[in-house]
């Protein structure tokens, strides 16, 4: 992969985000039982689960490449 000038720090950033991203794809069906809540996933797995983001930010704030994803009821209805 091509350096683009950008930091190593910040490229292994993005490389442990996207780790963090394939976590949560992987894993989704499983999330669906903390529908409604917010989940953080960093560091290669998932962190803890909350219904307010802000919490979960001051807890794993430091963790690398970290996600916070709401885990979306099924109930919603969507408005496209």
């Amino acid at each position: 992969m091509e350096n683009l000038g950008l930091p190593v720090e910040v490229l292994n950033n993005f490389r442990e985000f996207n780790r963090s991203v394939r976590i949560l794809m992987d894993n989704y069906q499983l999330l669906k039982g903390h529908e409604g809540e917010y989940v953080a996933i960093g560091k290669g797995k998932i962190l803890g689960f909350s219904d307010k983001r802000r919490s979960l930010l001051q807890k794993y704030g430091d963790a690398e490449g970290l996600l916070i994803e709401f885990i979306t009821p099924s109930n919603i209805p969507w408005i496209l």
